[in-house]
């Protein structure tokens, strides 16, 4: 095992001559200033002139606020740390991590793996500073022994992965839950001042119980050794961290602050709040022993990213910098590229308005009655502006560029043309394809030999009488084919015309086959049930409990007459009004 030195060189592998390193970028949390801003900031020193502890306010507060801000944080200076010396831990009788094997799990031992020379010297001064910080310690003849995977940070220096896949296959799922972060994004808009925390050295501050500790153990050139914190990588570790932040804040969250792992979030409905919010936080924080990163914390702003969401007082954004995926893609062609497209409609689906509507044509071709035929329609869902661009439409819209040239409403020596888009006088219907086959058998033009197949065994199902296309059904009923605009007349009919009864969207469907009509869309285009006004009006009367009739009490016989009044009735009924 090699010897403790009394200082740690800096490393010669800079920025400069970091690209023969071969090594994978480092996650963003591994980074340091990763502070989720959104407006600008100041610093404030809350240390000495020879000895700077820099901290960041929001640049919207006064400058009286800024002070009493300032002398808050230097009167709670314990809560943060500006090196691993200064992180405290937080006390082992509060909460510490237990690596629990399944009975039946075996030891596994990874060998080590080659590394090149130069990423083997950087990886021995990473140890070498984990080691006189106390995270981890040498350790001999460990029945678990994971690899280490080197990652390469942006300033050129290198940050320890372990690979703890075996032991994470061993160790059961610790069910406490972590918070949703719907909720916890909810509950924080609509504050005026907030301020965002993140915890220094996230999971090292929580140690590992003594017995568990072994389990850890990593191999490198330079020996083997074990953690005596928490590391990143583990199984349960986001369990743990959430359990002991619940431990700490039960009696605070979602009245001033929230907590999601090692994301701490103050927040005050008023601003002059807030001072008192931030003291009663950081005083929790020195009580209990968890110390903030001060690069990644930034206090007294009226909004910020969490947990990618931008959050303000006006409400809830979606950050742009989280969708460019969605943004950037190619239309897909195949089930798992349309599949992948979906998921990530589906985290940001909250902001896109009816997306269940706009990707309609998408969302067909993954029915079993579909081929995965990427047709103009689905071209033209996939490239919306409700779908891809509103998000960042709208962000632009509420943060709008300073310096830009006004626009002149008088236009004296300018002239504006307006081109207006008219749609086609005409579009083919729906069954098209099917006619021009089943009369001439024809294929339509550019059809692969998968689309005629699928055409051949679908007009199976039609027939052409007097020159109108019907569709049979089971019972052998024909249902006569309709195009869009009269599907449209029929669905407003059927639901709240003469012959309408304001029905569920299913019951809607049987009523309209019923009547004898047919298009492929109907089970899904009778959900625009779901908007009418009348029956969101309504609805809640006709869950009312059932009351008994109450008859009319009459003192004695022929008190109390009534009346009933029926007309007008057609004039070739030779009765108008009858009583």
């Amino acid at each position: 095992m090699m010897d403790l030195p009394s200082e740690i060189k800096p490393s010669v592998y800079t920025v400069e001559n970091r690209d023969d390193l071969d090594l994978p970028p480092a996650p963003p949390e591994f980074e340091e200033g990763n502070a989720s801003l959104i407006e600008e900031t100041i610093d404030v020193n809350i240390g000495t002139e020879d000895e700077p502890r820099i901290l960041k306010l929001g640049s919207s507060l006064t400058p009286e606020e800024v002070e009493i801000h300032t002398r808050i944080l230097k009167e709670h200076q314990k809560a943060f740390a500006f090196s691993y010396k200064e992180m405290t831990g937080v006390a082992p009788h509060i909460v510490v991590h237990n690596l629990v094997t399944k009975s039946d799990a075996k030891p596994i031992k990874q060998k080590s793996r080659p590394m090149k020379p130069k990423v083997a010297l950087m990886v021995k001064e990473e140890v070498i500073k984990l080691l006189q910080v106390g995270f981890i310690k040498p350790v001999d003849y460990s029945q678990w022994v994971s690899n280490i995977v080197p990652v390469l940070k942006k300033n050129g220096k290198i940050h320890i992965c372990i690979e703890f896949r075996d032991i994470n296959k061993a160790c059961p799922k610790d069910d406490f839950p972590l918070p949703s972060i719907d909720i916890i994004v909810d509950a924080t808009a609509g504050f005026e001042l907030l301020s965002l925390m993140d915890g220094f050295s996230g999971y090292n501050q929580i140690r590992i119980s003594e017995q568990d500790q072994a389990k850890t153990t990593f191999i490198t050139p330079w020996g083997t050794y074990c953690y005596a914190v928490m590391p990143f990588g583990l199984k349960n570790a986001g369990a743990t961290y959430q359990r002991a932040m619940t431990y700490i804040f039960h009696d605070l969250i979602h009245k001033i602050v929230e907590s999601y792992v090692d994301d701490l979030l103050a927040k005050a409905k008023k601003r002059c709040d807030h001072p008192e919010v931030l003291r009663i936080i950081l005083s929790r924080l020195i009580e209990y022993g968890v110390t903030l990163n001060p690069e990644k914390c930034v206090f007294g702003v009226t909004g910020g990213k969490l947990l990618g969401y931008i959050i303000s007082s006006r409400g809830i954004d979606v950050d742009p910098t989280k969708i460019w995926a969605v943004l950037e893609m190619v239309p897909p062609s195949d089930e798992s590229g349309i599949r992948s497209f979906l998921r990530k409609l589906g985290a940001i689906r909250r902001f896109i308005p009816d997306l269940s509507f706009a990707i309609h044509p998408i969302n067909n071709l993954l029915k079993k009655d579909y081929s995965i035929d990427w047709t103009e329609d689905c071209n033209e869902a996939f490239d919306t502006k409700s779908v891809k661009g509103q998000i960042i439409t709208d962000w632009l819209a509420d943060n709008p560029l300073d310096g830009g040239n006004l626009v002149d409403l008088d236009f004296p020596d300018e002239c504006v043309y307006y081109i207006e888009a008219r749609p086609p006088i005409s579009e083919c219907p729906w069954y098209t394809n099917i006619i021009n086959y089943i009369m001439d058998h024809t294929y339509p033009e550019g059809a692969t030999l998968q689309q005629r197949r699928w055409l051949r065994i679908i007009v199976a199902k039609y027939v052409i009488i007097e020159q109108v296309l019907y569709r049979k059904v089971f019972n052998g009923i024909l249902l006569r084919c309709v195009d869009t605009e009269e599907s449209k007349k029929i669905l407003h009919e059927s639901h709240s015309g003469m012959c309408g009864g304001h029905f569920t969207g299913h019951a809607t469907a049987r009523k309209i086959h019923r009547m004898g009509y047919f298009w492929p869309t109907l089970e899904h285009d009778v959900e625009f049930v779901r908007k009418c006004h009348k029956c969101q009006e309504f609805s809640h009367e006709i869950h009312m409990p059932a009351q008994a009739l109450q008859p009319i009490a009459t003192p004695w016989p022929f008190s109390t007459w009534g009346l009933n009044l029926i007309g007008n009735f057609l004039p070739h009924l030779q009765t108008a009004i009858i009583l």
